[in-house]
């Protein structure tokens, strides 16, 4: 893991360093692919495409408006397993975060 790899720069030119690489200690608790990430090319998507959040924000809103007057006349959906999974997923991957962090934390 060289910082000659690792080095990311901004459009403004301004140098990216992972948190590992400014704290070495860090190093053994990242993945490869942690690692080898390369910031830069989702950097300059959300840079070129602005309005996909403005899109998501008026979808929203007008789901926010429409969604209990298309709703009022239909049965209402059974998410109890959707919410269920989601609720197990969101655990674990808490579980593996907060593992992570105890690791990174106390060596």
């Amino acid at each position: 893991m060289g910082a000659d790899i690792h080095r990311q720069y901004l459009n403004d030119g301004l140098e990216f360093k992972q948190i590992f690489q400014l704290v070495p200690q860090l190093a053994p608790t990242y993945s490869q692919a942690e690692a080898d990430f390369d910031s830069n090319p989702l950097i300059r998507f959300t840079q070129n495409h602005w309005e996909i959040p403005i899109i998501a924000i008026l979808c929203y809103i007008a789901l926010i408006y429409f969604g209990p007057k298309i709703m009022a006349n239909r049965e209402a959906f059974d998410l109890r397993p959707l919410l269920i999974a989601w609720n197990l997923f969101l655990s674990i991957f808490s579980l593996i975060g907060a593992i992570r962090y105890f690791i990174m934390v106390n060596g």
